[in-house]
């Protein structure tokens, strides 16, 4: 057997995963009714994600679920608003690929989402506008880009908007997301492995 093809595959494999971004989906549901996310999703209280939001930025229940918000048609029983209508996400390792999300918005609310890299540059120049779906249509967002994005701005009329199933990393804010990719330290734990498998190989050669 080669071995070392082998590790050569598997270093090349750990050192493209440490530069992989983790893909994940922020649905709200683990917060109470009118809660701040503030940085929940940064460890907070919930996962460990990286994720924090700006002031003004609430899971709110729908009122079918006995909560005060006035929507309906959500994924699950929360969803998220910015009550002063334009607020941002930031992401601190950063995230490549795409970013999806479901949305409601009411006529004239003037919704729109932009996407920044860590300079400051807008990704989404020409796709930032979303479009009215009116109350309790749920309308879809999918935007695709090369390079890092590291933020989003969310505008429009103050609690006209509703966002849901927030996903950072993939273009399909309703289906199954992809596996996680594996840490780099489990490559590390394999070229350990295979060099203990070389060195006894080596033994029995000599």
């Amino acid at each position: 057997m080669k071995l070392k093809p082998l590790i050569a595959a598997l270093a090349f494999a750990a050192a493209a995963s440490a530069q992989a971004q983790t893909v994940f989906r922020m649905d709200f549901e683990q917060l109470n009714d009118l809660d701040e996310i503030a940085d929940f999703y940064a460890g907070n209280g919930g996962p460990s994600w990286g994720a924090t939001f700006s002031m003004d930025s609430l899971a709110v229940k729908s009122e079918d679920f006995g909560g005060s918000g006035s929507f309906s048609g959500q994924q699950g029983e929360n969803a998220l608003i910015f009550l002063q209508g334009s607020a941002d996400v930031t992401v601190q390792s950063g995230f490549t690929t795409a970013v999806s999300f479901i949305y409601s918005a009411q006529t004239g609310a003037n919704a729109s989402v932009r996407i920044f890299d860590a300079n400051g540059n807008l990704l989404n120049p020409d796709n930032t506008a979303l479009g009215s779906t009116g109350n309790d249509v749920w309308g879809t967002f999918s935007f695709s880009f090369a390079g890092t994005a590291k933020s989003l701005q969310f505008g429009g009329a103050g609690n006209q908007v509703v966002f849901d199933n927030l996903t950072i990393g993939y273009g399909d804010p309703l289906g199954e997301l992809p596996p996680p990719i594996p840490e780099p330290s489990t490559y590390g734990l394999m070229l350990l492995g295979l060099a203990g498998v070389v060195a006894v190989a080596r033994r029995r050669r000599t």
